[in-house]
């Protein structure tokens, strides 16, 4: 009993002890970090941004293929507009289409919807929004929208929208013979931001087969002057 008594003040004696030792340390510790002022803390590391290269299987197709090269374009009844001359967007509008779609659309076949369908005025001019009627006749829903201005910065922000939905964006161009069309099908993007819209040009009389390579906006096969877009963002995918 007595043993165990005196056992037991020798623990409280320790822990007084040691209770007080350690208020000595943290009042020590608290002084030392006072006199050596804040921590230092690292400097961040700058956030690395990695180029960017998105590119969508689109099919590049030609207005000038001789399948369908001498096809006249425009109004039932309309002769003054040949493929091979005026049919880039309608070109262009084929590989969209056909992309979405999932199957074969040819500036043949588009032809023929876009006269029986209303999707001409003024002769050949293509009436954008039919485009969204035959999406959605076979079940995919597209909501189009027309962006008309020159500045690549606000066309480019909205090309890299949609291509990051999977979705190809017509631009609307001017070159040296008037407008013209081409289909952006992807872009890349640098380390500071900047993209650089890929495309595929109707007009270069070189499609699938050829090898014909993509070709970037700022580096075209030809030399063209951006004037808008026309967008096709489709929110539902084929049934």
């Amino acid at each position: 009993m007595i043993d165990t008594a005196n056992r037991l003040a020798q623990i409280d004696a320790l822990i007084s002890a040691l209770t007080q030792e350690r208020a000595v340390l943290v009042h020590r510790l608290a002084e030392e970090t006072i006199a050596s002022g804040p921590e230092e803390v690292p400097p961040a590391r700058p956030e690395t941004i990695i180029p960017t290269a998105v590119i969508l299987g689109v099919s590049h197709i030609v207005q000038g293929d001789p399948r369908w090269g001498q096809t006249h374009i425009g109004e039932v009844g309309y002769t003054g507009c040949l493929m091979e001359d005026g049919g880039c967007a309608v070109a262009a509008l084929s590989a969209l289409t056909g992309y979405h779609l999932g199957r074969d659309v040819t500036p043949v076949i588009l032809n023929r919807y876009l006269q029986e369908s209303g999707g001409y005025a003024d002769g050949a001019a293509v009436v954008w929004a039919t485009i969204t009627k035959l999406l959605e006749k076979y079940g995919v829903g597209a909501q189009h929208r027309s962006i008309k201005s020159a500045d690549l910065a606000e066309v480019g922000a909205a090309v890299r929208e949609q291509i990051d939905k999977e979705n190809p964006v017509v631009l609307r161009m001017r070159g040296s013979n008037g407008p013209h069309f081409l289909l952006a099908i992807g872009y890349t993007a640098g380390t500071d931001g900047a993209i650089d819209i890929v495309t595929h040009d109707p007009g270069t009389k070189r499609g699938d087969g050829y090898g014909q390579p993509p070709c970037t906006l700022e580096n075209p096969t030809r030399s063209y002057a951006l004037e808008g877009a026309e967008v096709y963002d489709v929110t539902k995918q084929p049934i």
